[in-house]
């Protein structure tokens, strides 16, 4: 008979996991009756306990039973009532701890308890041995049943185990493929926003582009229909004045002699009807009679000229005949003496240089000789002149080279020093009478005035506007730049030079870019400022409101009009003609690069203030004018928010033109507010 009182004997010592999985399933803990679904065809876990197969949803549709499906709220009690019965079956005592190995060893010590209570009894003859045949027999089968207990507790575990694995294994591929789909989700989101941002940034382009061109077509609808309107009323007004005139025109004496002429008309009306009918009746009987002998005349004349018509008819015809044959025989002999005349002179030529052959010959060659050298001479001469003025024209075109090259390096240079010192700008011409001491300073009065450039009246709109190309590149590279025009000048001409240079300037400049994923559109805008309002010259002077007008000129709706060459820019600027009040232009410059997603936008602004007196100039420039009118937000948005240079040209040296020069210079020693973005 086996040792029963070792417990590794009775039955074998699951290892870690069947042991809690055992233990779990003998104190029917719930965590896996829980229904668990997974997708991709896999199997799921529904109802289990210990003697329960599980049955894939392929072969449940398949095969469908009778038998009705547990619902998840009386599952834990169909696994309580089967691990009660299993228990029961095989005689094993209900657990009393929650564990598997601590209720192992309480049913082996109690069955060596049994066991040793049962060997003391000690019985007699065949009942001792029928009784411990029985005992044997019962023990083996008590054996038998635990050994095939355990065995199923095993495999049932193990199939757990595996089960549990593979739902592991599921659930890591699904959080791999949660993951996936996560991270394609926001690549996707973020492909959406990117060509969200496309089509808003197109249809606002489109937008814009379609704005700009219906309200060119409004204008030039306006413009045409106010002529012809004009045009209309002009000549309905003057038709009406001469109707007018007409109706209202009366004369009594010519009314009174019309009406004289009238009485004296059919009086002569009358007496003309009774001398016309006697007169008829006299010369109807007269040129009865003489139809009558004016037929008779003719019955004898019609046959002697048919007679005769008939002679001459014929005569006439021969007479053409001869005619014809007599202009051609002429024809045919003036031609031939024309032929013969050109052929003596053939002849005599001929025979006039064939008697004198050896003598023009000789004569012909010396000429040729003579004209030979002297073109050798003259090629020569040629030649060392062309040599001559292609050195010259070198050295002329280094030496231009050469002062240009200095000049943009000074102008650069100049301008970086500008920068440095971070002040308000001044440009001045001055008339020739004043004595200029350098190309910053000049006196006047035994006064000495000191600005950032002083030029000469007599120079040129092109040479002042590359004084001051270099500030306008940089609203190319994200910086806002303003001009203001002051003094005695006609501001159109250098106006309309400034923004076609600048807009020739900014398109040279895009085009030396080395990255080519910018995009920029310029856009033109024009206003006229009078004393509250603001006026859009490219809108019919529509007043627009500048109450929000601060810091940015988008804040004004004025309209836009896109510029894309010179020639429109030209144009565009033609038809916007001068005023007495202050007028602003300036070109928007909007960059884009969709595919770093980045943009700026900057304004080159020129406000015209030379329709103003001198007075007024100083007015608005004084520190002392601090109204809230719109000129004044226009000059402090110039001095505020961009890099500013005033433009002046003086004509005359008076008392306002000084008080306007100490005004500069006030202004060359401010520091300017604006600094680079």
């Amino acid at each position: 008979m086996a040792d029963f009182s070792r417990p590794e004997l009775a039955i074998s010592s699951p290892s870690g996991k069947k042991r809690r999985v055992l233990g779990e399933i003998q104190n029917t803990d719930h965590s896996f009756v829980k229904p668990m679904m997974i997708n991709h065809g896999k199997k799921s876990l529904g109802v289990d306990h210990p003697r329960m197969d599980t049955i894939s949803p392929k072969r449940k549709q398949s095969r469908p039973t009778g038998i009705p499906e547990p619902s998840s709220s009386s599952s834990s009690e169909l696994v309580k009532v089967v691990s009660e019965s299993n228990r029961r079956a095989s005689q094993i005592p209900a657990p009393q701890v929650h564990t598997r190995k601590s209720d192992i060893h309480s049913k082996l010590a109690s069955f060596k308890h049994r066991l040793d209570q049962g060997s003391k009894i000690i019985p007699d003859g065949k009942q001792e041995e029928g009784w411990n045949a029985n005992e044997s027999n019962q023990q083996n089968e008590d054996l038998s049943t635990r050994i095939s207990l355990n065995q199923n507790l095993d495999n049932q575990a193990k199939d757990l185990q595996n089960r549990l694995y593979d739902l592991e294994q599921d659930n890591d591929d699904l959080r791999r493929l949660y993951k996936k789909l996560k991270h394609k989700i926001l690549d996707i989101g973020a492909e959406i926003d990117i060509l969200e941002r496309k089509l808003r940034f197109k249809t606002d382009s489109t937008e814009k582009n379609l704005s700009n061109k219906r309200t060119l077509f409004e204008i030039d609808l306006q413009a045409l229909k106010q002529k012809y309107d004009d045009e209309f009323n002009e000549t309905k007004f003057q038709l009406e004045e001469e109707v007018k005139l007409s109706v209202e025109y009366k004369d009594e004496l010519l009314s009174n002699e019309i009406e004289s002429l009238k009485i004296e008309k059919e009086r002569l009306q009358t007496a003309l009807s009774d001398v016309k009918s006697e007169k008829q009746k006299r010369i109807k009987q007269e040129n009865e009679a003489l139809l009558k002998e004016v037929d008779d005349y003719l019955e004898v004349k019609t046959t002697q000229v048919e007679n005769v018509a008939s002679v001459y008819e014929s005569r006439n015809n021969e007479l053409e005949t001869i005619l014809d044959e007599v202009n051609a025989i002429q024809n045919k002999v003036k031609s031939k003496n024309q032929e013969n005349d050109h052929l003596q002179k053939k002849i005599d030529e001929i025979e006039y240089n064939y008697n004198n052959f050896d003598d023009l010959k000789s004569q012909l060659l010396l000429n040729l000789k003579a004209l030979e050298t002297d073109l050798d001479e003259i090629r020569k001469e040629n030649d060392q002149w062309e040599l001559k003025y292609d050195d010259l024209k070198k050295i002329h075109n280094h030496s231009v080279e050469k002062i240009q090259n200095y000049n943009n390096h000074r102008r650069i240079l100049e301008n970086s020093i500008m920068d440095h010192e971070g002040k308000l700008r001044v440009y001045i011409k001055i008339p020739t009478s004043i004595a200029v001491s350098n190309d910053c300073e000049f006196s006047l009065n035994d006064r000495l005035f000191h600005f950032n450039k002083v030029f000469p009246n007599d120079i040129s709109d092109h040479e002042l506007i590359k004084e001051y190309t270099c500030l306008i590149k940089n609203t190319i590279s994200n910086t806002n730049v303003s001009l203001i025009l002051l003094g005695e000048q006609d501001s159109k001409s250098i106006i309309t030079k400034t923004l076609l240079s600048s807009f020739d300037t900014f398109t040279e400049r895009i085009s030396s870019f080395k990255d080519k994923s910018w995009s920029f559109r310029f856009y033109l805008q024009s206003v006229r400022i009078d004393d509250n309002n603001c006026s859009d010259l490219l809108n019919s002077e529509k007043i627009i409101s500048h109450s929000k007008f601060a810091v940015s000129l988008s804040e004004l709706n004025s309209t836009k009009i896109e510029i894309t060459n010179s020639i429109q820019l030209t144009q565009t600027l033609n038809n916007i003609y001068n005023s007495e009040y202050p007028i602003a232009y300036w070109i928007n410059i909007d960059a884009q690069n969709n595919s770093k997603l980045k943009s700026f936008e900057n304004d080159l602004i020129i406000i015209d203030l030379t329709g103003q007196t001198l007075k007024n100039q100083l007015r608005i420039l004084s520190e002392d004018h601090i109204i809230d009118g719109p000129i004044s937000k226009f000059v402090n948005y110039a001095y505020c928010h961009s890099k500013c240079l005033h433009i002046s040209h003086l004509q005359s040296i008076d008392s306002d033109t000084e008080g306007l020069l100490r005004v500069f210079e006030i202004i060359n020693a401010t520091d300017t507010p604006y600094k680079r973005k």
